[in-house]
């Protein structure tokens, strides 16, 4: 509404400052691109790529923007038929239908999409839901965390939605990786829990101390009566057994192959392991100081006095590590797709990680200096540069960035996201601004200074003394933001 009232205004300056009052930035089209009403109380932007950013802060935020992220993971594909919770590029949902609502940040959040909503005002309420796009759809939510829970899962939408619904510690029955379970039902919590994960039930009574289970064809099977007992089997595969857990333990791996392991644990005091050939081998004294294995061809492991040294070469997954450390001076880590060095733990990181997306770097002196990198296969750079509390330095492939001073906020993406948004008026001096390729701004604290340029279009201001708007066409300064001074135009001027 306030940015709708000035569209098109032709009674103040484009660019007009009277912070901390009142202050607004509006484009060669007369539509506003900032406003500032009682900084830093009221603001609002239009962004770069179409939509808005509305604060007052610190108590309420909302972005609306065609191209809002989602969240959460894709539901599996039912049969032959894929299907995911989130559009590609190719294929924008509309604008109105993708808003970020925040209040009282972090506690409170509306955020929705095309596919999925997510509302929460912690530790009150919390709510997730998504639809999918063969017409399935899933909910889940929780009130007064963690005594009441909720929800609902349709991911084939040929069969009907199974609801769930519990009050902890009463009663809870909950499907779908709930605490990594396929199935977890809780009767008056800890006397009686329910699992199933992979086919395989369990049940456990004044949980987690008594216990039984199986898979489905009965071959595997447990149970326990903790401290006193504990035993699981798989007949011909293995075995293991467990008295006053955990001190005494023996085992048997790899029954079903020409080289079986037998083991036995007096813990802490000692453990021994060995395969029938002798390739496999490990043995623990007063664990876990003292540790070592050995895989002939995929693993050595040595700790002495652990933490303070460990040597170890694992081949076990193909990725090929090797890594010694003298803890806390010194380690070295080294892999297939990774390299490190670590001084003066935790304190001191030079890190390097090659994935599928790119080359990552990254080099730390915690607190105080952050040096992360990404190299994009596809192409383009990320890079981000802090030196802690002073300022940090940031640029993205798709050609947007900052700089702020001071930057005492330790973390950055995920783990910061709304922070500055609510609460950086608070400590920043000066910061600048790339919104796009060719849209650059910089400003200090409360706009006693601002201007930005986009494209060959320069707009500057100091409160109550003068602002400026130039472009090639025409250059002029306002006198106490209100009287119109022509400089003439920028091709004049060069002649």
């Amino acid at each position: 509404m306030l940015a709708s009232s000035l569209t098109g205004c032709s009674l103040l300056p484009s660019e007009f400052n009277l912070s901390p009052l009142y202050r607004h930035r509006l484009d060669e089209h007369g539509k506003v691109l900032e406003m500032d009403v009682l900084w830093p109380v009221v603001h609002y932007e239009a962004l770069a790529k179409g939509g808005s950013d509305f604060r007052i802060r610190p108590f309420y935020r909302r972005v609306s923007k065609p191209d809002l992220d989602g969240f959460g993971t894709p539901a599996k594909p039912v049969g032959d038929k894929p299907h995911t919770t989130t559009r590609t590029n190719a294929e924008p949902a509309p604008a109105a239908l993708r808003q970020d609502h925040q209040f009282l940040w972090p506690l409170g959040r509306v955020r929705v999409t095309d596919t999925e909503t997510h509302s929460r005002l912690w530790p009150l309420w919390s709510r997730d839901h998504r639809r999918f796009l063969d017409g399935g759809e899933e909910s889940d939510w929780y009130f007064l965390f963690p005594f009441f829970w909720g929800g609902s899962s349709q991911k084939d939408p040929s069969k009907p939605a199974e609801n769930y619904f519990g009050v902890f510690p009463l009663y809870f029955d909950a499907p779908g990786q709930f605490l990594t379970y396929d199935r977890f039902t809780a009767i008056l919590w800890p006397l009686y829990v329910r699992t199933e994960k992979d086919k395989r039930v369990g049940h456990t009574f004044l949980w987690p101390f008594i216990g039984f289970g199986s898979d489905a064809d009965g071959s595997t099977y447990w149970h326990r009566f903790l401290p006193l007992y504990s035993a699981i089997r798989r007949p011909g595969v293995f075995e293991r057994l467990a008295l006053l857990w955990p001190i005494l333990s023996f085992g048997r791996e790899r029954m079903n192959t020409d080289d079986p392991v037998s083991g036995f644990a007096l813990w802490p005091l000692f453990s021994w392991q060995r395969s029938k050939s002798g390739k496999t081998r490990s043995w623990s004294f007063l664990w876990p100081f003292f540790r070592g294995q050995s895989i002939e061809g995929k693993k050595w492991q040595l700790d002495l006095l652990w933490p303070l040294f460990r040597r170890l070469e694992d081949n076990t997954r193909g990725n090929d590590v090797k890594q010694w450390w003298l803890w806390p001076f010194v380690s070295r880590t080294v892999a297939k797709h990774q390299q490190a060095w670590n001084f003066l733990w935790p304190l001191i990181w030079w890190r390097s990680y090659d994935d599928p997306d790119g080359l990552q770097t990254q080099q730390w002196v915690v607190p105080f200096f952050k040096h992360v990198k990404r190299e994009w296969k596809t192409g383009g750079v990320d890079d981000y540069l802090q030196i802690w509390p002073l300022v940090h330095f940031e640029q993205k492939r798709s050609g947007t960035g900052e700089w702020r001073f001071p930057s005492p906020w330790f973390y950055r993406d995920g783990n910061a996201e709304g922070v500055g948004a609510a609460y950086d008026w608070l400590y920043t001096l000066a910061c600048g601004e790339q919104r796009a390729p060719d849209d650059r701004a910089m400003h200090l604290a409360a706009h006693v200074f601002t201007t930005r340029t986009r494209g060959k279009r320069t707009q500057t201001s100091i409160p109550l003394l003068f602002s400026y708007v130039g472009d090639e066409r025409q250059r002029t300064m306002y006198l106490f933001n209100l009287i119109p001074i022509p400089l003439g135009s920028a091709r004049t001027t060069a002649r």
